[in-house]
């Protein structure tokens, strides 16, 4: 993971400033290939999947029950926290 976890609105300016910061991280890191992982919760997913789609960036979705099990697993809390599920999903599509 390059970069801690942030928040992105879901108008397209938002998808515009997720796209910046992930080409500022990968320049910074020396990276040429970058993979966004999401855990896709109700239809929200679906336009930033076509944005990312559209600039050849791979996107791979976590299934939200394995985010869960595997947070809880991590610090034995069933709190549901942003922060700790980008965590999660960074690990699981490392692995």
């Amino acid at each position: 993971m390059l970069r801690k976890s942030f928040s992105i609105s879901q108008p397209r300016d938002g998808f515009e400033q997720l796209y910046q910061r992930i080409l500022a991280a990968m320049n910074e890191h020396a990276k040429t290939e970058v993979i966004v992982g999401i855990e896709p919760t109700g239809h929200y997913w679906l336009n930033l999947a076509y944005f990312l789609e559209e600039r050849g960036i791979p996107l791979v979705m976590t299934n939200p029950m394995h985010v869960k099990r595997s947070k809880e697993l991590d610090d034995n809390l069933p709190t549901k926290h942003d922060r700790k599920d980008a965590l999660v999903i960074a690990r699981l599509i490392k692995d």
